[in-house]
């Protein structure tokens, strides 16, 4: 689901978790976003967002309120996708290329493996079809 759905999903389940991706495969960089209501404001709902190249452990991470989000995460966000999540808490803590072996783990495993840049690459457009596939 894109993120106005999303958005109209969490409206009616509020308890309910959001992840939603969009990889630029050709820069290796991974938009990671969580939508969520805040516990003690059920009608305030939240964006996190993690940016970072697959390989790197530094980006850029910031919280917004969605009447605060600035417009030049717009265009990531409106490329995202987006699906019910449970497990996120885990997923905050590891590099990009982590959390998409993790969401998807046929690929190859990034902690154990030494990948080449042709397997970096590789590796970007394999979770660029996985996400396509089936984060939806």
């Amino acid at each position: 689901m894109n993120f106005r759905e999303a958005k109209e999903n969490l409206k009616q389940e509020t308890e309910e978790k959001f992840l939603g991706l969009y990889l630029e495969e050709e820069k290796q960089y991974l938009h990671f976003f969580v939508l969520e209501a805040l516990p003690e404001i059920p009608q305030q709902i939240d964006l996190f967002y993690s940016g970072c190249r697959l390989f790197e452990m530094h980006g850029e991470e910031a919280n917004y309120a969605l009447t605060d989000i600035p417009s030049e995460l717009e265009q990531s966000l409106m490329h995202a996708r987006f699906r019910r999540y449970d497990d996120i808490a885990d997923l905050y803590y590891m590099i990009p290329a982590q959390v998409l072996y993790t969401l998807f783990p046929e690929m190859p495993n990034p902690s154990r493996e030494q990948l080449c840049p042709s397997s970096k690459q590789f590796f970007a457009y394999h979770a660029g079809e996985l996400i396509r596939k089936y984060w939806k």
